[in-house]
């Protein structure tokens, strides 16, 4: 089962801005919701079922029953007297790029649709997912049905080359620092065989040169060797971010 990771203010990015808390008014679907997620601390979901049946949380002792912590550890709760969590999961006809997007609509005084648009990439298996999002207060009794919306998987390939530009440091424990590579000539070729040719003088930013072999992951992972970091890519610009994990974001320009 893979688990959703929402990374707030990275990857994360302009079509992954699914983190701004927005509120649910009658009869107006709404464009994101606040994702509510256990990274960062020791604790993780359980029971999860990925059925498509969206569950409504109400009370911090509900949401217990969801989540599993090691000795001593916490996370943060919500404010139930104002919030519900909404808990779903489903199964993906393919590999996930990514969840872009989430919305609610109400359509009655105790109806909803909860709708879920996931970007497929080109990983030929089925795969389940599963969220949680905060909402206003609904009630114990209300009815919430999902809506899944799948996009086919032509999220910009990370095939071809790529200049280094820039990086950026995480910032964990000393000031963010950029570096400037872009008056350097180091490249970045993904061949279609899954081998990434880097060539570039001396230190070459994510990896060292020479010839690697390389994976595409789901929910934009990438596979370098023996790292693993997110990713973004649109057609001109590549984003390989591990500040998450106390690394660098490191960007790079598309060679035409």
């Amino acid at each position: 089962m893979a688990f959703l990771l929402i990374l707030t203010g990275s990857l994360i990015s302009c079509q992954d801005d699914i983190s701004k808390e927005i509120l649910v008014d009658d009869n107006q679907e709404n464009s994101s919701l606040e994702v509510f997620s256990l990274y960062g601390t020791m604790c993780n979901w359980v029971n999860r079922e990925n059925d498509g049946k969206v569950v409504i949380i109400n009370s911090l002792e509900e949401l217990e029953q969801y989540v599993s912590c090691s000795m001593n550890s916490s996370f943060h709760s919500l404010d139930f007297s104002k919030q519900s969590l909404l808990l779903v999961g489903s199964v993906a006809s393919s590999g996930i790029y990514d969840i872009y997007k989430t919305s609610i609509q109400q359509s009655s005084i105790d109806d909803y649709e909860l709708k879920v648009k996931i970007r497929l990439n080109e990983i030929p298996l089925p795969l389940e997912w599963d969220i949680a999002v905060r909402v206003d207060k609904l009630r114990d009794d209300a009815q919430v049905l999902l809506r899944v919306d799948e996009l086919p998987g032509t999220i910009t390939s990370v095939i071809g080359k790529w200049r280094l530009i820039k990086e950026y440091t995480s910032g964990f424990g000393s000031p963010q620092e950029e570096i400037d590579y872009s008056k350097r000539n180091i490249v970045y070729d993904f061949k279609n065989d899954g081998v990434l040719m880097v060539s570039g003088d001396g230190h070459t930013g994510w990896v060292k040169n020479g010839n690697h072999s390389y994976s595409i992951g789901n929910f934009r992972r990438i596979k370098v060797g023996y790292r693993s970091s997110w990713y973004s890519v649109s057609p001109n610009e590549l984003i390989i971010d591990s500040r998450p994990a106390d690394g660098s974001a490191f960007y790079f320009a598309k060679v035409k």
